[in-house]
């Protein structure tokens, strides 16, 4: 696979040793957002951040996307770090499907609306549901993702139930230029693990795919 493969993790290595398992052979790097645990990922692999928490997941989603831009690959899969049983069949094919288009497909559908926006005129093809938004994990290309800068939020976004604000940014920036779809069925397993940076939210409303 011409794709190069972005983890971001924070205090869960469990998960994490599940999903660089399921990686092996492939092109990934693991972005540690501060875990206080000695990690066991390889140096040439790992970048190491402090802790940025909600309010500063912008900064370590700029790590994100200076670390795929650097490589070689035109295709990208940013990952959770509690994502799971990866469809590499279907990531193959739809990178290929869209490879001259501007498109981020989400990794999971957990039935939610459309958080941010209204979906986009776009025609949808018949296993993808055209919501209109990014959700930070999935896939995308180069040419998308170089039209990404993230900056701090404003002191007047934040509120105790407030996301990071890196998916609405990216929605916003990307809107009505970009196909922004997510999977009828998920690319990927996401489970009911204790949410890092939302888990009030989490337990009102679980990301469980289907």
């Amino acid at each position: 696979m011409d794709t190069k493969i972005a983890i971001i993790t924070y205090n869960r290595p469990q998960e994490l040793l599940r999903l660089t398992k399921e990686l092996k052979g492939l092109d990934y790097v693991v972005i540690d957002d501060g875990s206080n645990y000695d990690s066991f990922i390889e140096d040439d692999r790992l970048v190491k951040l402090p802790h940025q928490g909600k309010k500063g997941f912008w900064l370590t989603y700029s790590v994100v996307i200076h670390n795929l831009l650097k490589s070689k690959a035109d295709n990208y899969i940013i990952l959770a770090d509690d994502f799971y049983n990866i469809d590499f069949d279907s990531v193959a094919e739809i990178h290929s499907r869209f490879r001259d288009d501007n498109y981020t497909v989400n990794m999971i559908n957990d039935s939610r609306r459309s958080c941010w926006s209204s979906p986009r005129k776009w025609k949808t093809p018949k296993d993808m549901i055209n919501k209109g938004f990014f959700d930070c994990g999935g896939l995308t290309n180069r040419r998308t993702l170089q039209q990404i800068k993230l900056k701090e939020m404003p002191a007047s976004w934040w509120t105790p139930n407030k996301s990071s604000g890196v998916g609405y940014q990216i929605t916003k920036q990307l809107k009505n230029k970009t196909k922004m779809f997510t999977p009828k069925q998920s690319l990927c397993k996401h489970g009911d693990a204790v949410s890092k940076m939302h888990p009030i939210e989490r337990i009102k409303n679980p990301l469980i795919s289907i």
